[in-house]
């Protein structure tokens, strides 16, 4: 194209550097304002989850706490179970 305005394809647009310029800093503009109102939700969502690993962190260690009861009342059942049965083999003899 040789810059001829006739020339050009029926339906094209001229965007001159100005208007381009323009519509840019518009851009600018709504990028700073979606930044500004997204920043604080995001550090809110940071704080959450950062409150959900100290949650979760508590109740592994009551899982955990849980679980050694359960194993050491198993071991005590186990103890006993055997020890029942020797009394009932020695008892029926």
């Amino acid at each position: 194209m040789s810059g001829d305005i006739g020339s050009m394809p029926p339906g094209s647009v001229i965007i001159t550097p100005t208007q381009m310029y323009s519509e840019i800093r518009v851009m600018a503009g709504k990028v700073d304002h979606l930044a500004a109102v997204l920043d604080p939700a995001l550090s809110d969502i940071r704080a959450d989850v950062a409150e959900g690993k100290v949650e979760r962190r508590a109740l592994s260690e009551r899982i955990a706490a849980v679980e050694k009861r359960m194993w050491v009342a198993s071991g005590f059942a186990l103890a006993g179970g055997a020890g029942l049965a020797q009394l009932v083999t020695y008892i029926g003899g």
